[in-house]
């Protein structure tokens, strides 16, 4: 399989899951977040997600399996898109570290998350900063780098333990699974940055599965927020991190567009095969 048709897939699977989620908010979801079906339209658009979704997990599955195992690098994002959007990311995540900071002296109690999201937002701040400027990521960078997927986990499971006091049914578990999604594509770029083997096939499956996934969570989210479609209202934190993950989704198509332009070369590519096959044969 080529990245070629990951992209193709995405690009098509990305609308059309944005707006059969945004019709899902409009004609199917109730004001307490449950889905309320009243004809046959109601269910097509409730199953079509489903199937664009689960569509999704089997292409990566797929494309993981009979995808290029050449490797790639960080070239994937070499870009200055990928290096603004990185400083953007840093920028929003800080008014939301603000925001959290904020409410937790009001309430008194410490919260790692928050100072999770501090460094993580160095850490993409610092990203932005080395792709745009085209210099070679120090070593401090993989240091902060380790607290991006960790922040992203440790974030999940606080709002899955704070899911318990919402009612927008609907929307918490769209974003649970949007988190969990994105957990795996931090891990993705964190490790390509830091040099790590990485193979194309993978940064292609987990960046297309990602930009399907987050497309009917946070595009979607936004526009509820907008059309007053979030029971009890809606804060800052909502926004900045729909924004986020919106952003990340632009990233995920970056790496897709680029996925090509850059593997290691054939030379490198065997020499890591030797070392394999002298490890094997050793052990």
């Amino acid at each position: 399989m080529k990245t070629k048709h990951a992209l193709l897939f995405t690009a098509v699977s990305v609308p059309v899951c944005i707006v059969l989620r945004i019709l899902q908010y409009i004609f199917v979801i109730d004001e307490n977040g449950f889905y309320q079906p009243q004809d046959g339209f109601d269910t097509f658009i409730i199953y079509m997600l489903y199937i664009f979704l689960a569509a999704a997990a089997v292409f990566a599955l797929f494309f993981m399996i009979f995808g290029s195992s050449q490797r790639s690098g960080r070239q994937v994002l070499n870009s200055n898109a990928a290096g603004f959007i990185f400083i953007l990311i840093a920028i929003i995540m800080m008014a939301d570290f603000g925001v959290n900071t904020a409410s937790m002296l009001k309430m008194r109690l410490p919260d790692p998350v928050v100072i999770l999201e501090l460094l993580t937002a160095v850490f993409y701040a610092v990203l932005g900063y080395t792709v745009l400027s085209g210099s070679k990521p120090k070593n401090g960078i993989f240091i902060f780098g380790f607290f991006a997927p960790v922040y992203v986990i440790a974030y999940t499971i606080k709002e899955f333990f704070g899911s318990f006091e919402k009612s927008h049914v609907s929307q918490v578990k769209f974003n649970m699974l949007t988190l969990c999604a994105l957990a795996l594509f931090v891990m993705t770029v964190v490790l390509l940055f830091c040099g790590q083997k990485v193979t194309k096939r993978r940064v292609t499956a987990i960046s297309s599965l990602y930009a399907v996934i987050a497309s009917s969570s946070s595009a979607a989210d936004l526009f509820a927020a907008a059309a007053g479609k979030i029971p009890g209202g809606i804060d800052a934190g909502f926004i900045l991190n729909a924004l986020i993950q919106t952003l990340f989704i632009v990233i995920a198509f970056i790496a897709l567009i680029h996925a090509d332009d850059d593997t290691v070369s054939e030379v490198e590519n065997l020499k890591n095969n030797t070392i394999n096959e002298e490890e094997t044969t050793n052990g």
